[in-house]
């Protein structure tokens, strides 16, 4: 066998054996973390959305409480929060920005199209302290003169007087407006100001849009659907290749086949390793808001999970096809060995 035909065996031996793991790899790629429907799936499983929420409605009640200018019963106010910032609030606008982000990244938009209306979900709190208060107040005897007198009916507890001032819902409406749209606002100041979170105002320093900058990212997340049929193509074409080049054809296939066989070892051994890595990262997510964290984990565990069951049907698939090969090769050389 001369020099130039043993190094065409080697080099179509390597991208053999790398096109396998890469065609698996790649593949448990994108149906996992590159999948927007995973991503979904898995944050509702890790109860992510709940947390989310909880965290939100603790921090809001934080923040309104430390402002003791807000006017607003605190008890009034976490009932308003359990209404209207529900999990369900915030899977809808984080499946937005999954959705926007997903199509950004297949080059659909220049920029995902996504935006949470901070303002809207602080009407639906007044709305909802509004119609609390007012129920409140229709079940109160009259204010009698001497109540009045004591009562400031532009700045009043609802959910705490005694009696009913007589004060109609539209001049409730406005002290909630003016309160939301203060400095403080319903939310405390956790919404930084912002009344609409949106993908265009993330902008730099130099006012460039992030995702923008970040086009190359949506241009190999592009690349990356493509792969697994490169791959494909390379591992049809590298055997070809191997068996042409073999001087006995039966004996390139038993390699073939044995080939298979390292990839899928190869594979379980990547499968373990990521495993571990997988349990490190978990184990060392360490954030600000507890209540955040333990989903967090559970995001990171079952993505890794569901990466890693691909992972080894690719494996066992390539161990199972190795096995056969070898198989049939020792049953025909048993055949002739017979005749």
């Amino acid at each position: 066998m001369s020099t130039l035909k043993k190094l065409g065996i080697y080099l179509l031996s390597v991208i053999y054996i790398f096109s396998l793991l890469s065609l698996a790899i790649v593949f448990s790629m994108n149906r996992t973390v590159a999948d927007p429907v995973f991503v979904k799936q898995t944050f509702k499983e890790a109860e992510l959305y709940s947390a989310i929420s909880t965290e939100i409605k603790n921090q809001a009640t934080d923040k309104t409480s430390e402002s003791m200018s807000s006017g607003v019963n605190t008890i009034a106010l976490n009932i308003a929060f359990n209404k209207v910032l529900t999990p369900s609030l915030v899977e809808t606008n984080m499946n937005q920005i999954i959705d926007g982000t997903y199509e950004w990244l297949n080059g659909d938009t220049e920029i995902p199209q996504f935006s949470v209306d901070v303002a809207k979900v602080q009407a639906d709190i007044t709305d909802s302290l509004i119609s609390s208060a007012t129920t409140r107040m229709a079940g109160l005897p009259a204010c009698s003169y001497a109540q009045l007198a004591v009562i400031d009916v532009n700045n009043f507890d609802p959910f705490t007087v005694v009696c009913n001032p007589g004060v109609d819902s539209a001049l409730l409406r406005q002290q909630y407006q003016e309160l939301a749209n203060s400095g403080d606002g319903l939310l405390g100041d956790s919404t930084d100001g912002e009344l609409q979170f949106s993908a265009a105002k993330l902008t730099n320093e130099q006012g460039q849009n992030l995702f923008v900058q970040a086009s190359p990212v949506a241009t190999g997340y592009q690349v990356s659907k493509y792969l697994p049929f490169v791959f494909l193509l390379l591992i049809v074409l590298s055997a070809l290749g191997l068996y042409k080049l073999a001087d006995i054809k039966n004996i390139a296939l038993k390699k073939l086949a044995i080939k298979l066989i390292v990839a899928g070892v190869t594979l379980t051994i990547v499968v373990v390793l990521t495993n571990f890595l997988i349990d490190k990262a978990a184990t060392s997510i360490n954030l600000e808001q507890p209540a955040i964290q333990q989903p967090i984990t559970r995001v990171v565990n079952i993505m890794g999970s569901g990466f890693n069951r691909s992972l080894i049907l690719f494996a066992g698939s390539y161990i199972v096809l190795g096995a056969i090969g070898i198989f049939w090769y020792r049953h025909n050389a048993h055949k002739k060995t017979l005749r």
